[in-house]
């Protein structure tokens, strides 16, 4: 991994002995495996003998998960254990996790990603990590450049950037992509946003969020109300934030392509959403959003 991948993000992290546990939380949890590839190029840099292994909802519910943590390896000195989501696991395997951290082995560091708050970040020894969104999209487009020019490829930081933003804060799923592309786009060629829509698949949405936000921005009412719908139809709450991430983002990029009164009507319509959506209003976030966008197309 080269040093351009993680080192503005996780800097700090990367220092001293590995601890006992990282907890990843937030926009952060879905770069639990970066922040696990950071600390396995980190030790293979300094000769250290390390192994990694991802482990499963399943592998965690196994007698012997604790056992096996405790156990030295034949052929490696440390060893990463990349945990499932604790959102996911039952409320057995998670207090094993508890119980195994107040007395954990030495040279054995999990990296535990967790969607919801949860006590074991509190224990001594372990190490809670959280990011701003703009840290976390930040890492994943320094990760993407990186790895595309390294095999050859061309990108422009805003490809990537747009690249972050379109998969989605899920550190597998941008190695996935990464891959597509370059096996995809014709050697020499510069990845673009157009190359990135066409090959790579959206995170977590039944539509694409940047053609809804071009079609906001140019107000074309009979494309974006439909497509909110369709979108609004599946959305978790937490989606809707993804979605006015993207709307923000391409009206930043538009720079001086509308006036800035249509510009700042789109920045006011944003954040009555964002407030209104953390509870300044008694409307679900479907009617909230729904409402901003009929003023805004009216």
């Amino acid at each position: 991994m080269s040093k351009a991948t993680t080192a503005s993000v996780f800097r700090e992290l990367l220092e001293g002995d590995p601890p006992p546990a990282f907890v990843l939380t937030g926009d952060a949890a879905g770069l639990t495996e970066m922040l696990a590839e950071s600390w396995s190029a980190r030790l293979k840099h300094e000769a250290q003998s390390a192994e990694m292994t991802h482990l499963t909802p399943i592998d965690m519910e196994r007698d012997t998960v604790v056992f096996d943590w405790r156990t030295p390896s034949f052929f490696a000195k440390y060893r990463l254990f990349i945990l499932p989501d604790l959102a996911d696991l039952k409320k057995g395997p998670r207090e094993e996790i508890a119980e195994y951290l107040k007395g954990p082995t030495p040279q054995v560091t999990l990296f535990i990603p967790c969607s919801k708050k949860d006590p074991i970040s509190t224990i001594k020894g372990v190490k809670s990590v959280s990011l701003r969104t703009d840290q976390a999209e930040s890492a994943m487009s320094a990760f993407a450049a990186s790895v595309i020019r390294d095999a050859g490829g061309k990108v422009t930081p805003q490809a990537a950037a747009f690249l972050a933003r379109w998969i989605g804060l899920d550190f597998p799923r941008l190695k996935e992509e990464i891959r597509k592309l370059l096996a995809t786009v014709e050697k020499g060629k510069e990845i673009g946003e157009d190359e990135i829509r066409e090959i790579c698949v959206a995170g977590g949405f039944e539509m694409d969020p940047f053609k809804f936000a071009e079609a906001l921005i140019a107000g074309k009412m009979d494309q974006v109300i439909p497509m909110f719908r369709r979108f609004s139809k599946a959305a978790e709450k937490d989606e809707y934030f993804k979605l006015l991430g993207a709307v923000s983002w391409k009206v930043r990029a538009s720079g001086g392509r509308m006036s800035p009164e249509r510009a700042g009507a789109l920045i006011d319509a944003l954040g009555a959403i964002d407030r209104g959506i953390k509870g300044e209003s008694e409307l679900s976030p479907e009617q909230v959003v729904e409402i901003q966008l009929l003023k805004l197309l009216r």
